[in-house]
């Protein structure tokens, strides 16, 4: 009972930054190109160069295709822009894919780890009878993070957080448990893909 006043101030925080507000299921029929939210909500957060959505608050850039990665949605969960996701589409043999949906919100003072357990039961809660493959950082990402995925024998859930100085990311994703290892594959190339370094210039400018 000691630690209860903590947990009530992280969980407090959580709420706040919108991390334990839930978000539709990553389906595949539920992304469409037409899904990107209101005109004036994706203008204010959003800006477009060419085929880069730039999130104005922290900088970071999502390329219309990287790789063979496809840019299919963009939504925003705040008034403010602060919080948004953006989907991709993994292709996967047998034409089979895999959604990627990146979210980015303010996290003050809080850890990769804590965005995870924050938001780790609203991933269980997307599978019947869940067992975890995996729960530990990703070795392959050079920066804060932590990673898991879970499984019902028919389709994988995972996520992955991670923090850039005031500024959490994770990365929610869902696709067939027959191509897990593929679709892991797939994805940390994906992710190795994108540029950071706006995220790790704001931190890096934060600390001095």
């Amino acid at each position: 009972m000691r630690h209860l006043p903590a947990f009530r101030t992280l969980a407090a925080s959580c709420l706040a930054a919108g991390v334990l507000a839930p978000v539709a299921p990553l389906r595949a029929d539920t992304v469409r190109p037409a899904d990107r939210g209101p005109a004036s909500a994706l203008a204010g957060a959003f800006e477009r160069r060419g085929d880069l959505l730039v999130h104005r608050a922290s900088g970071m850039t999502f390329p219309a295709e990287v790789g063979n990665v496809r840019r299919v949605s963009e939504r925003v969960f705040s008034d403010a822009g602060d919080y948004v996701g953006v989907r991709y589409r993994v292709p996967l043999s047998n034409r089979a894919s895999a959604l990627v949906q990146i979210g980015m919100v303010e996290l003050p003072g809080m850890a990769a780890r804590e965005h995870y357990l924050s938001r780790r039961a609203i991933v269980l809660n997307r599978l019947a009878r869940p067992r975890p493959l995996t729960e530990a950082p990703l070795d392959e990402l050079d920066f804060d993070n932590f990673y898991g995925r879970f499984t019902n024998g028919r389709e994988v859930e995972g996520l992955i957080t991670a923090q850039f100085g005031n500024w959490g990311v994770r990365a929610e994703t869902e696709y067939p448990a027959n191509r897990e290892a593929e679709a892991h594959k797939a994805i940390t190339a994906f992710l190795l893909g994108l540029d950071w370094r706006p995220l790790r210039e704001a931190a890096a400018a934060g600390e001095r």
